[in-house]
């Protein structure tokens, strides 16, 4: 890899009143690599990201881009040296269509007039090219989150793209729509693209990682190779105790069943049976579009039962 990295941070703080948000991170992102922020809520990740992303100042330190130093006074000053960040609460406007969100700012004209067929036609060149089956044409509220997704990724295409900063990005997608997104992010690293990852996911490192750097209480704990580290490794370091520590031994004593589900069947479920008992926490686990709430919501007459007794 190239030695001098895209983006290199140091000491960069942030203070609000009373609370030191970022403290005195030391931060660099190579060219074609994935670089992870990993820690738990409050760690600083969102914050460190807002100011790469320009939408906060620091208080202290200083962000270089490819050995100059920067700072950006807004989203857009970043985004026209490179660096796109596609937060989790997306910037679109649900009511355009999806080719006037990603031109929107950059609309091609025709005399005084908006060309709306050539934005039509640039916008579906730019899916070709990144593999998007999405209708430039539709209407941008009526996509899926997954699609939204794709399109405030397309937006990012307008100029030279070197960074890339996805703030959990697969929180609310199926697994399908994962892989997508990450043949997507191998393609961009086969460009030369950097790419910061925020994700609590932990199964997905080892998959999409290059490096991982943890962040707790403001302060950057370390940075790790991916093929050198493994989640216990990972979750010690970013919460300071061992993981034994972390998920002791829970003595199981349930009591009676105080709602049991038999047969229940609604809309997206199939013949469930659950039974809940005092003195226990039930787990419910499973992908987006499983049907857990669906379920639920038919136990409590939220939703039709079709099929089987509370």
């Amino acid at each position: 890899m190239p030695s001098q990295p895209l983006i290199r941070t140091t000491g960069l703080s942030k203070q609000y009143p009373g609370v030191l948000a970022l403290d005195s991170v030391e931060f660099e992102l190579r060219p074609g690599e994935v670089h992870v922020l990993f820690g738990e809520n409050g760690a600083g990740k969102s914050t460190l990201i807002s100011m790469l992303a320009g939408a906060n100042s620091p208080s202290a330190g200083t962000i270089e881009l490819n050995g100059e130093k920067m700072r950006f006074g807004s989203v857009a000053d970043a985004q026209a040296k490179g660096i796109y960040t596609v937060f989790q609460e997306f910037s679109l406007i649900p009511t355009l269509s999806v080719a006037e969100n990603i031109f929107l700012g950059w609309e091609p004209m025709k005399g005084p007039f908006v060309d709306h067929r050539e934005m039509r036609r640039r916008a579906r060149e730019m899916f070709q090219e990144l593999d998007f089956e999405i209708d430039p044409t539709e209407v941008t509220g009526r996509l899926s989150r997954a699609q939204q997704q794709m399109v405030e990724i397309t937006k990012a295409f307008h100029g030279d793209l070197s960074v890339l900063i996805l703030d959990e990005p697969t929180a609310s997608l199926t697994d399908r729509e994962v892989d997508h997104l990450f043949d997507f992010i191998e393609t961009l690293k086969a460009r030369g693209v950097g790419i910061i990852y925020i994700s609590h996911r932990m199964q997905e490192f080892a998959r999409i990682a290059d490096r991982v750097t943890v962040l707790r209480d403001g302060a950057k704990i370390g940075t790790v190779a991916m093929d050198e580290t493994d989640d216990d490794a990972l979750v010690e370091m970013m919460t300071g105790r061992a993981i034994s520590e972390i998920y002791p031994q829970i003595a199981h004593n349930p009591g009676e069943v105080l709602v049991r589900a038999e047969g229940l069947r609604t809309n997206g479920v199939q013949a469930a049976d659950v039974d809940i008992r005092a003195g226990e926490v039930l787990g419910v686990a499973g992908l987006v579009g499983c049907g857990k709430s669906r379920l639920f919501r038919a136990m409590m007459g939220v939703a039709p039962r079709l099929a089987g007794r509370v």
